[in-house]
Parts: C-alpha cells; sequence; structure tokens
C-alpha cells in the first residue's frame, strides 16, 4: 500500500536544526562477516549489553553457517561510553582474545545534547563540534589498542535518538548529534580501513514511516533511547547486509515430470521418484531458516506495545522490514506439475497445500512453522535466547559491578568479604532510585557463590546449541490432492 506523507507538524520539535543537519546517511555501509574460528565481542553501550540484536546475529550464523564454528562475547555495559570501554578494556573485552569485534558507541557519549539546552541550531552544532573532539579521543584509543590487538573491527553508528516522538517523554538528546557523530565514525572507518555500519540509515525510514501512521510510534521506544525486538532485527539485518551474507537459505527445485533438479542453492536433490500423482525427492540443505525465539509470533516480534501489528501493517506490513524477502528465502520450486492442488509434505509431516502454479513460482518455507527444519531453528533460537538471559542476568551484571564499582575502589573481584563491603557502602550513599544501587544489591542478592554453577549451565548451552546446528536430510513429497 502507499506510505503516507509525514505531515508537517510531526517535524515540530526539530525542524529548526534540520536546517542545519547532516544527511542522515553517512555513508555505506560495508563489513567483514564473521568467519570460522573467529572470536567475536561485541562492545557497547546498554543498547548492546541487553543482547537482542548480537542474539539475532548469532542465531542468523548458527542457521545460516552451521558450519562455522565462531565464539561471541557480549562486552557492552549500561552507561557505557567509549571512554568507559578504555577504562574495562584489559579484563572485560581483551580477556576473550578476540579476533573480531563490533564497536557501538554515542548515545551515551553525545548526550546532553539537543535543542533544549543548547538554544539555537547554531549554538547545538558548535556543542556537537566540541563534543565529537573529546569523543573521539576516547574512542581512537579504545580502537588503537584494538588494532594493537589484530582484531578486525567494524565500526557501527549509534541507533537513533527519537526526538520526534509524540509522547511526554522529556527530549535530552539530539538525533541530528547521532547523525554528526555516525558520519565521523564513517571517516574513521574508512581512514582505518574498518568494517561501517550505519545504524541511523536503516532505522530512521522505517521510523518515519511508523510515526506517518501514529506519531506516538516508534521503532525506538518510549524511552526515545532503546530499540524493542523490531528495532534490533533492524539493527542486524543491516549488519547482516553490510556483511554482504547469503541472502537465501535454499533453493530446492525439481521437475514433477522429467524428475530432473535445478538450479539449486545452498543444497543438493537426489533419489527422485515421479509419478502421476506429483513427485517425491529427497533434500539435503546446507543451512536452517532464521527464527526468532519468539513462539507467539507477530506481537513478539514487533514489540511495539499492543498497538504493534495494526501499526506494523499501516506502515507497510512486511515491507516496512522486508527480512524474509531480502534474508531469509527458503524456496520450494516444483516445476511440471499438472494444473490442481496440492499436498506438501516433509518427512511425512503436513506442512501445506499449494496450487501447482505457486509451486512453480516458489513457495518460501521459512516462515512455515510446521517444517522440521523450522522447528530445528526454532530450538535452535531458544536456546541462544537462553545464553542471552544469562548474559544478562548474571555475567554482564558481574561487568558492569566491576566496573562501575569495584575497578575504581581497586577492589579484587575475588576477595567476596571486600566487594560486599564496598557495595554496601555505596548502597548506602546512592539514592533508592539509582540504577547503580540497584544493580549493586541485585549482584549481592543473586551472585556471591553462583559463578561456578552459572559458567556450567554455559557450557551445557554452548554444546546444546553446537548439537542443534547439525544438518539433517528430509524427504519431501508433493502430492496431488484428490477431488471429492
Amino acid at each position: 500500500m502507499r506510505i503516507p506523507p509525514v505531515p508537517r507538524t510531526f517535524w515540530s520539535l526539530c525542524l529548526a536544526v534540520v536546517a542545519v543537519a547532516a544527511p542522515l546517511h553517512a555513508g555505506e555501509s560495508t563489513a567483514p562477516q564473521f568467519q570460522s574460528d573467529s572470536r567475536v565481542c561485541f562492545i557497547g553501550d546498554s543498547i548492546t549489553a541487553g543482547g537482542v540484536y548480537s542474539t539475532y546475529l548469532k542465531i542468523f550464523y548458527a542457521t545460516r553457517y552451521p558450519d562455522r564454528e565462531i565464539a561471541f562475547f557480549n562486552a557492552g555495559k549500561s552507561g557505557g561510553s567509549a571512554g568507559d570501554a578504555v577504562n574495562r578494556l584489559a579484563w572485560d573485552i581483551l580477556v576473550h582474545r578476540p579476533t573480531a569485534a563490533t564497536v557501538s558507541f554515542g548515545m551515551n557519549d553525545m548526550s546532553r545534547l539537543h535543542l533544549g539546552i543548547s538554544g539555537t541550531p547554531e549554538a547545538l552544532e558548535q556543542a556537537i563540534q566540541e563534543r565529537m573532539k573529546s569523543v573521539e579521543t576516547n574512542y581512537n584509543t579504545l580502537l588503537d589498542a584494538l588494532t594493537k590487538a589484530n582484531v578486525t573491527l567494524t565500526l557501527i553508528g549509534p541507533s537513533p535518538y527519537d526526538d520526534t516522538l509524540q509522547v511526554e517523554t522529556k527530549i535530552e538528546r539530539s538525533n541530528v548529534a547521532m547523525a554528526r557523530w555516525t558520519a565521523r565514525i564513517a571517516e574513521i572507518a574508512k581512514k582505518r580501513g574498518a568494517g561501517f555500519v550505519d545504524m541511523g540509515a536503516a532505522l530512521n525510514p522505517v521510523n518515519q514511516r511508523l510515526q506517518a501512521v501514529d506519531p506516538a510510534a516508534s521503532i525506538v521506544g518510549k524511552d526515545r533511547v532503546h530499540p524493542g525486538p523490531a528495532g534490533h532485527l533492524v539493527m542486524a539485518m543491516a549488519i547482516l547486509k553490510a556483511q554482504n551474507v547469503a541472502p537465501e537459505v535454499s533453493r530446492i527445485q525439481v521437475d514433477a515430470k522429467t524428475g530432473k533438479p535445478g538450479p539449486l542453492i545452498h543444497c543438493t536433490v537426489e533419489a527422485v521418484r515421479t509419478s502421476a500423482q506429483g513427485v517425491e525427492f529427497l533434500c539435503r540443505e546446507n543451512a536452517l531458516p532464521f527464527v526468532l525465539p519468539q513462539e507467539s509470533g507477530t506481537q513478539a516480534f514487533w514489540g511495539i506495545a499492543e498497538k504493534a501489528a495494526a501499526q506494523i501493517q499501516l506502515a507497510g506490513g512486511p515491507e516496512l522490514i522486508p527480512f524474509q524477502r531480502e534474508l531469509n528465502r527458503e524456496t520450494l520450486h516444483v516445476t511440471g506439475l499438472e494444473s490442481g492442488r496440492y499436498q506438501v509434505r516433509i518427512d511425512e509431516q503436513w506442512i501445506g497445500e499449494y496450487g501447482a502454479e505457486e509451486l512453480a513460482e516458489g513457495v518460501n518455507l521459512s516462515e512455515n512453522p510446521k517444517t522440521p527444519q523450522y522447528t530445528q531453528a526454532l530450538a535452535l533460537a531458544k536456546s541462544l535466547e537462553a545464553v542471552r538471559g544469562l548474559e544478562g542476568s548474571f555475567f554482564r551484571l558481574v561487568a558492569h559491578v566491576r566496573g562501575s564499582f569495584l575497578e575504581p575502589a581497586k577492589v579484587d573481584i575475588q576477595d567476596d568479604a571486600a566487594v560486599e563491603h564496598c557495595l554496601r557502602e555505596a548502597i548506602a550513599k546512592l539514592p533508592p532510585d539509582n540504577y547503580g544501587r540497584a544493580m549493586a544489591e541485585r549482584y549481592l542478592k543473586t551472585v556471591p557463590g553462583q559463578t561456578a554453577g552459572k559458567l556450567e549451565e554455559l557450557e551445557k548451552l554452548l554444546l546444546q546449541i553446537r548439537e542443534q546446528r547439525v544438518l539433517k536430510p528430509h524427504r519431501f513429497s508433493v502430492t496431488r490432492k484428490s477431488e471429492g
């Protein structure tokens, strides 16, 4: 459907800034793929620490490239900045011996920059330029250290700050500042020969289309900062497209008259048997479809409050975020069938009924929850989601407390008594609604004495994921539906 134009009043909060703003497209996104035996660190702030877009990347690589052995490490920190990452470089990043890293900072580094505080657009521009100089010093210090450690870099521009969202949340940042910093990151990446991904170029157009339908909708979220699941999927998609990954899971094709397969993509077809009723064959695919870990479908997928499905449909439906069409095609093509309706089964499991014309054109199986491939991919995605949950509830909690309290106080994290004393002192000084205080309290309740058990739990999950990646051949049958 046609997307309605953005109303002029929609931009009332930022029209003055737009007049001096740089284009949101900072440069072409291009990045190296994660190869087998890579050790990949995701370095960033709370948007990275949450582990959502990185988990989508893990799911994609586990399903699209199941033969690649890749170790992934979350090195994001809530409230983090480039300078903070420099401080935790040795014990939270380089300790993983990374060979590749994505680096995503800007939301906190470029905070407190917006028209409301700075006054005029010209004053905002000057404030942005001054801030970027100080941020760039820390940013380059971090990149220098990673380069010295022979880490292949992908520099990621910050996701948008949604200062156009029509809600009562206070505006504390400017998306112009994010665009400016993204443009500078593109220059740094080019100079260093590093990968670069422009998150603003990926997310801003989606947000504009959403808000043209509903000014109170956002791909980012009501706090204007943290993308929901749909936003994280767009982020993962931007990285994957920059990496020029294989867009197709597989292309399975066979002629029902001749029994000849092909052309094929990422699969083999053998043991073809044709009959007057249809065709059967054995197929070995080299990949699995990408499946999100949420089982509840569209609502969980979009994650934009209760109006999610309606907003997405009004703003363009699946074409708003065309992940399936662009990066998740697992197509079954059966040509040479007589006109009529056909039952498709995989391993004797009924997966759907299609017309001869549909099958000739190609049916995308990646979204079909009845296929054994989908079932296997869903189990794999759930295991990777369990890893994310474990990282977030325990390991990133430990890292946050260490970086925020223990390292500044020079407290050994192995000294339980000293750790408890340090945290209780900090808790006593902090207000009840302080985020750091909440993290310290949570640490004292959940971490002491649990590390060995959590490590064992993580190892079991990683072993399970390795087993779930093993591909299996499947028997396809396409049989004409009997009339009557």
